[in-house]
């Protein structure tokens, strides 16, 4: 398992996310895959100004942090954009939210598909 901690603390994700992406709130969580039988990288992403919110933004943010990172670390995934992170009153990103939606996401596709 790849603790978001990891990629978020990469040196260039820091250098990246510092110039392209300053004043955006990024969390990377696990999300379960079952044709892997195990928890991949997705990245949760507040655009700053409206900036981003588009496939080519998503698949640039995957491309680039691809060419710096391990394969286990890349985000295989995905980037979602979301107009907000759930965070506590202290200022954490609450994690265990972000993975309860992301599971309610991967139920709704699931049905649609029936």
């Amino acid at each position: 398992m790849v603790s978001s901690r990891d990629i978020i603390d990469v040196p260039v994700v820091r250098t990246y996310t510092d110039s392209v992406l300053r004043g955006t709130v990024v969390a990377v969580i696990g999300i379960y895959d079952k044709n892997q039988a195990s928890e991949i990288p997705r990245a949760y992403v507040v655009p700053r100004d409206g900036l981003g919110k588009t496939e080519e933004d998503a698949k640039e943010i995957i491309d680039w942090l691809g060419s710096k990172v391990a394969n286990h670390k890349k985000l295989r995934g995905g980037v979602r954009f979301v107009d907000e992170i759930p965070k506590s009153v202290s200022g954490k990103i609450l994690r265990r939210l972000l993975k309860v939606k992301a599971q309610e996401e991967e139920e709704g596709i699931a049905k649609a598909k029936l």
